[in-house]
């Protein structure tokens, strides 16, 4: 199990299409609308099924609500998970004797400003800020931290193997 998280603009999504072409990618739950470019991130619904998440969770005040399945992340390879619910993830994969190795994208964020303009994703100001609130003390969970604002998904990949090798 790969556990990815990362501020918006890092790269986390663009590594995960790259994992998609071999692995499994758990999906989470969502009462929020599906924007017109998403496929597969999301199990979109009404009602999130509290009795299948081990976190659920508000985005920002809004009443949208985010869930992560117990039976989505079990039965994939990798999951994209905001800092917010690492420690529950964490502690529900380790009950189920699973180790995750959790890869932190810890781009610049001078990258991360150009890449959320150019892709005109939202009010790039607060959601640099809130990163930078939701991100601090995430490195006690992380096992790989790239920083490397234009990475080579198989060169990250070779990371992850030789780091669960050497587990």
């Amino acid at each position: 199990m790969i556990i990815l998280i990362g501020a918006g603009g890092s790269g986390k999504d663009y590594f995960a299409n790259f994992l998609k072409q071999n692995y499994t990618k758990a999906s989470d739950y969502t009462t929020r609308p599906k924007r017109s470019s998403e496929t597969d991130e999301y199990i979109w619904c009404s009602e999130i099924p509290y009795e299948d998440c081990y976190s659920v969770f508000k985005v920002n005040g809004r009443d949208w609500e985010y869930g992560y399945s117990k039976t989505e992340i079990l039965k994939s390879d990798f999951c994209i998970l905001p800092p917010s619910v690492i420690n529950d993830a964490l502690i529900f994969l380790n009950t189920k004797g699973i180790t995750p190795t959790v890869v932190w994208f810890n781009i610049d964020e001078t990258v991360r400003k150009e890449r959320l303009l150019k892709r005109n994703d939202g009010d790039v100001e607060r959601r640099l800020k809130t990163d930078k609130q939701d991100f601090q003390n995430i490195e006690k969970y992380v096992d790989i931290i790239i920083t490397e604002p234009f990475f080579n998904p198989t060169e990250i990949l070779e990371k992850i193997y030789k780091y669960e090798q050497n587990y």
